[in-house]
């Protein structure tokens, strides 16, 4: 747990803000539809789960060809979608906390040039700094 603390104060989590994100990540596109990350109340599993879409096709290098805003988009989201939970668990009348939100990897539109490999390894680097339960 204190790995994914000071990993959280060094990477400025807490200090993220959506006016700091490229718009590139935050327009619904040319096609109008969603923006590369989002979420909504009503968007939820069969077992109730909050659930967030990722649009691949929206994944892309900025103009200077870095992937850079994308990452920070991808933490900004992820920290977003954590406040989301907890929000969530602070106001269930249950007590019961919210713990996982479900991802749906929206493929519609995309293609190879969407993969960015050299994410893989920042992803699973994210994920893998959340705090255990040991």
């Amino acid at each position: 747990m204190r790995k994914a603390l000071i990993w959280r104060l060094d990477t400025g989590l807490d200090a993220l803000n959506i006016a700091s994100l490229d718009p590139l990540y935050l327009d619904s596109g040319p096609d109008g539809g969603l923006p590369l990350y989002s979420m909504h109340p009503r968007l939820k599993d069969r077992l109730g789960r909050p659930t967030a879409v990722l649009r691949l096709a929206r994944v892309q290098r900025t103009e200077d060809g870095s992937l850079e805003a994308l990452k920070e988009f991808v933490l900004a989201a992820f920290e977003a979608s954590r406040r989301y939970m907890l929000d969530l668990t602070e106001r269930a009348a249950d007590d019961k906390p919210v713990l996982q939100l479900v991802l749906i990897l929206d493929l519609h539109g995309a293609g190879m040039s969407n993969l960015e490999m050299e994410l893989l390894p920042f992803m699973l680097g994210v994920r893998s700094r959340r705090p255990r339960r040991d």
